[in-house]
Protein backbone atom coordinates (compact mmCIF):
# COMPACT_ATOMS: atom_id res chain seq x y z
CA UNK A 1 0.00 0.00 0.00
CA UNK A 2 1.46 3.47 -0.92
CA UNK A 3 2.69 5.34 2.28
CA UNK A 4 0.85 8.24 1.52
CA UNK A 5 -2.81 6.20 1.22
CA UNK A 6 -1.64 5.07 5.10
CA UNK A 7 -0.77 8.79 6.14
CA UNK A 8 -4.03 10.15 5.27
CA UNK A 9 -5.87 7.25 6.66
CA UNK A 10 -4.10 7.35 10.41
CA UNK A 11 -4.75 11.24 9.87
CA UNK A 12 -8.69 10.40 9.02
CA UNK A 13 -8.77 8.70 11.75
CA UNK A 14 -7.41 11.02 14.17
CA UNK A 15 -9.53 13.42 12.90
CA UNK A 16 -12.53 11.45 13.51
CA UNK A 17 -11.65 10.62 17.08
CA UNK A 18 -10.70 14.35 17.67
CA UNK A 19 -14.03 15.80 16.34
CA UNK A 20 -16.55 13.69 18.23
CA UNK A 21 -14.12 14.59 21.00
CA UNK A 22 -14.41 18.19 20.39
CA UNK A 23 -17.73 18.05 19.82
CA UNK A 24 -19.40 15.91 22.53
CA UNK A 25 -16.89 17.98 25.00
CA UNK A 26 -17.87 21.19 23.75
CA UNK A 27 -21.81 20.94 24.29
CA UNK A 28 -21.02 20.07 27.67
CA UNK A 29 -18.24 22.96 28.28
CA UNK A 30 -21.41 25.05 27.02
CA UNK A 31 -24.03 24.01 29.41
CA UNK A 32 -21.46 24.53 31.86
CA UNK A 33 -19.96 28.24 31.44
CA UNK A 34 -21.89 31.08 32.47
CA UNK A 35 -19.51 33.95 31.30
CA UNK A 36 -16.21 33.71 29.27
CA UNK A 37 -13.22 32.68 31.52
CA UNK A 38 -9.76 31.97 30.98
CA UNK A 39 -9.54 28.51 32.66
CA UNK A 40 -6.96 25.60 31.94
CA UNK A 41 -9.86 23.74 30.60
CA UNK A 42 -10.92 26.49 28.39
CA UNK A 43 -7.24 26.92 27.23
CA UNK A 44 -7.08 22.54 26.58
CA UNK A 45 -10.34 23.29 24.50
CA UNK A 46 -9.17 25.70 22.20
CA UNK A 47 -6.31 24.08 21.49
CA UNK A 48 -8.01 20.44 21.16
CA UNK A 49 -10.39 22.59 18.50
CA UNK A 50 -7.36 24.70 16.72
CA UNK A 51 -5.56 20.62 16.27
CA UNK A 52 -8.75 19.38 14.71
CA UNK A 53 -9.24 22.07 12.56
CA UNK A 54 -5.25 21.61 12.03
CA UNK A 55 -6.17 17.40 11.24
CA UNK A 56 -9.14 18.82 8.87
CA UNK A 57 -6.44 20.40 6.01
CA UNK A 58 -3.91 18.08 6.76
CA UNK A 59 -6.19 15.35 5.53
CA UNK A 60 -7.49 17.03 2.85
CA UNK A 61 -4.14 18.14 1.75
CA UNK A 62 -3.41 14.51 1.66
CA UNK A 63 -6.39 13.68 -0.38
CA UNK A 64 -5.22 16.09 -2.70
CA UNK A 65 -2.30 14.92 -2.99
CA UNK A 66 -3.60 11.06 -3.47
CA UNK A 67 -6.03 12.31 -6.19
CA UNK A 68 -2.89 14.45 -7.91
CA UNK A 69 -1.30 11.00 -7.54
CA UNK A 70 -3.87 8.96 -9.33
CA UNK A 71 -5.46 7.06 -6.70
CA UNK A 72 -9.01 7.40 -6.83
CA UNK A 73 -11.73 6.78 -4.36
CA UNK A 74 -14.79 4.06 -5.00
CA UNK A 75 -17.48 6.59 -4.63
CA UNK A 76 -17.11 10.26 -5.90
CA UNK A 77 -18.70 11.26 -3.16
CA UNK A 78 -15.80 11.18 -1.11
CA UNK A 79 -13.32 14.09 -3.19
CA UNK A 80 -16.47 16.49 -4.62
CA UNK A 81 -18.58 16.47 -1.05
CA UNK A 82 -17.56 15.22 2.04
CA UNK A 83 -14.20 16.43 2.38
CA UNK A 84 -14.37 20.33 0.89
CA UNK A 85 -18.27 20.44 2.90
CA UNK A 86 -15.24 19.47 5.99
CA UNK A 87 -13.66 22.95 5.51
CA UNK A 88 -17.21 24.80 4.65
CA UNK A 89 -18.31 23.69 8.03
CA UNK A 90 -15.21 24.90 9.77
CA UNK A 91 -15.03 28.06 7.92
CA UNK A 92 -18.91 29.18 8.32
CA UNK A 93 -17.79 28.49 12.62
CA UNK A 94 -16.03 30.80 12.50
CA UNK A 95 -18.16 33.52 10.55
CA UNK A 96 -21.06 32.89 12.70
CA UNK A 97 -18.34 33.75 15.90
CA UNK A 98 -19.81 36.70 17.94
CA UNK A 99 -18.60 37.95 21.80
CA UNK A 100 -20.85 35.52 23.57
CA UNK A 101 -17.92 32.64 24.53
CA UNK A 102 -20.89 30.74 25.31
CA UNK A 103 -22.49 30.51 21.39
CA UNK A 104 -19.05 30.31 19.86
CA UNK A 105 -18.72 26.98 22.38
CA UNK A 106 -21.83 25.25 20.53
CA UNK A 107 -21.11 26.60 17.18
CA UNK A 108 -17.84 25.08 17.05
CA UNK A 109 -18.86 22.10 18.60
CA UNK A 110 -21.77 21.51 16.00
CA UNK A 111 -19.58 22.35 13.06
CA UNK A 112 -16.96 19.42 15.22
CA UNK A 113 -20.06 16.82 14.84
CA UNK A 114 -20.54 17.95 11.34
CA UNK A 115 -16.91 16.84 10.50
CA UNK A 116 -17.02 14.00 12.33
CA UNK A 117 -20.71 12.63 10.33
CA UNK A 118 -18.91 13.88 6.82
CA UNK A 119 -15.13 12.05 7.84
CA UNK A 120 -17.54 9.00 8.84
CA UNK A 121 -18.91 8.96 5.88
CA UNK A 122 -15.84 9.84 3.72
CA UNK A 123 -14.33 7.26 6.17
CA UNK A 124 -17.12 4.54 4.61
CA UNK A 125 -16.77 5.61 0.78
CA UNK A 126 -12.87 5.89 0.41
CA UNK A 127 -12.25 2.72 -0.52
Amino acid sequence: MDPLVIVHVVAAVALLVLAIVVGVWGLVRARQIAAPVATREGRWYAQTLQLSHTLVLATGLLGIGLFVEGHRSDDPLHVRVYGPFMLVAIVAAYAYRTKDATLNVRVFAIAALVVFALGLRAFVTGG
